[in-house]
């Protein structure tokens, strides 16, 4: 998916630039600066204004573009004469892999975020959601 963009509801609480003391404080990616006079062009508010940190801010929209890798099978038939002397007709051995990798530059959990407007979400926010999970069989 190219081309989306991601507004990360749950970076309005972990960015919080020090208002909320509960919280953990993210990373900070390379680029990202914090305002401190008049003539700077910053990423983030200064800590002075951090009453105001968590107001929603475009700063919260990202990049959702991605690439994954949802699923991979892999068989594999055994040779017919080995089956042969183990007394069997025919036999396979297979993988699979469920959400196996996601490439993206986006700062979240998962940059797949619906379209769909609905009553508990909102179409292009990520919202505390659980990325999905890793499956092999």
């Amino acid at each position: 998916m190219y081309g989306n963009d991601v507004y990360n509801f749950t970076r309005k609480f972990m960015d919080n630039d020090g208002h909320e003391p509960y919280y953990n404080f993210m990373k900070w990616k390379n680029g990202w600066s914090r305002w401190n006079t008049p003539d700077d062009i910053a990423t983030h508010p200064s800590m002075q204004n951090s009453a105001l940190s968590t107001e929603n801010s475009s700063r919260y929209l990202e990049d959702g573009s991605y690439l994954k890798l949802r699923n991979v099978t892999l068989r594999y038939e055994i040779p017919a004469d080995i089956v042969k002397r183990l007394k069997l007709q025919n036999m396979a051995v297979s993988f699979s892999g469920d959400n196996l990798l996601t490439l993206t530059n986006y700062w979240g959990q998962d940059p797949e975020v619906t379209i769909t407007p609905s009553t508990w979400v909102m179409p292009g926010v990520s919202d505390f959601k659980y990325p999905p999970n890793k499956q092999y069989i």
